[in-house]
């Protein structure tokens, strides 16, 4: 049977339905979710704007973790300084990750005749609809020169000087 939680905001009582056994750090994201559902990200009524519901949502958050009610009555007060720490060392690994994928490639090694469509979009200046121009263009005939790119419609001259140094013709 699930624990019922009730957040009230403004004058907006928003009900929280959590399985008994779910993680204490999920109650948050949830929470937001649903905040975002019933339109505190904008002004309320009564002039409550989206950071201090945040705040005020904190602090029944905080009580209700205090008294050890809800979901809270269910938590590893032991283990959840661990978990919260492999949890943000998580999030630090996604974002370098994600970080190093937007990264734009070394100079003078992407062939726009073999590269793939991410490959051809990590160039600066390479959206999506340009890369797939350049693909359906080298199917009709492979380029030869930076020039040759000129053919492309969204590929001027200005552009072509900016991705030159990431291209390479074998």
């Amino acid at each position: 049977m699930p624990t019922r939680v009730a957040a009230r905001i403004t004058s907006v009582s928003i009900p929280l339905l959590k399985p008994v056994k779910a993680k204490a750090s999920r109650v948050n994201s949830y929470a937001t979710a649903l905040l975002r559902a019933y339109g505190v990200y904008r002004q309320s009524p009564k002039g409550l704007y989206q950071d201090e519901a945040r705040e005020r949502f904190k602090d029944m958050e905080l009580r209700a973790a205090g008294s050890r009610r809800g979901i809270w009555a269910f938590t590893d007060w032991d283990a959840l300084p661990d978990e919260r720490l492999i949890e943000r060392l998580e999030e630090i690994e996604l974002s370098s990750a994600v970080q190093q994928s937007k990264r734009p490639p070394a100079d003078g090694s992407i062939n726009p005749n073999t590269a793939n469509k991410e490959q051809l979009e990590m160039i600066p200046g390479i959206g999506p609809s340009t890369a797939q121009k350049i693909i359906d263009a080298r199917s009709v005939q492979a380029f030869d020169t930076p020039n040759d790119l000129l053919s492309i419609s969204g590929i001027g001259q200005r552009t072509l000087e900016k991705i030159q140094p990431y291209l390479v013709f074998e």
